[in-house]
């Protein structure tokens, strides 16, 4: 599984390693805070391959390469997390870029149903990725660990389009 500088992040991979497993927030939509005590397990936040109901296909019959997406037409779809990297969405997929050695490395989205918006703290070092699906999640990543400081539920019913820290 790859990592991000070698921090060994479950859900992060590198270009060419095995994929295993693989509107403004408010207050009122959180039900952990940021400086909250819950601890999230990383496996139940990255998606895994999804199959028809009656498929005979085994679900890792296929190894995960590259992404070679970039969604322009997303608002805002691209963000500095810091003075050598970016990142972006498209699909299910958290894109990292490296611009000095050019490298790029991936997360999968936790509900697997794609990724609506991705936006920075300014003052913090967190990121939050809102989801597409039923029931979506925002998920606040702190920056570069990418530990879970936060998981927003119950502010869509079917997609995120917009965050914006205040």
């Amino acid at each position: 599984m790859g990592s991000v500088g070698g921090t060994g992040a479950p859900g992060l991979h590198d270009e060419g390693d095995e994929m295993s497993s693989a509107s403004e927030v408010t207050a009122s939509s959180t039900e952990e805070s940021v400086g909250g005590e819950e601890a999230y397990d990383e496996k139940d936040l990255i998606s895994g391959p999804r199959l028809s109901e009656n498929s005979t296909v085994p679900p890792n019959i296929l190894e995960f390469q590259h992404s070679f997406g970039y969604d322009c037409q997303l608002h805002s779809n691209l963000c500095v997390l810091d003075p050598d990297t970016l990142a972006f969405i498209s699909g299910d997929l958290i894109h990292f870029f490296r611009i000095s050695d050019r490298k790029m490395w991936f997360r999968r989205s936790a509900g697997g149903a794609g990724l609506g918006h991705i936006a920075k703290n300014p003052v913090q070092p967190h990121f939050a990725v809102g989801e597409r699906g039923k029931r979506p999640k925002i998920i606040v990543y702190e920056w570069p660990t990418l530990k879970v400081v936060a998981l927003l539920r119950q502010g869509a019913e079917r997609a995120f389009t917009f965050l914006n820290y205040r």
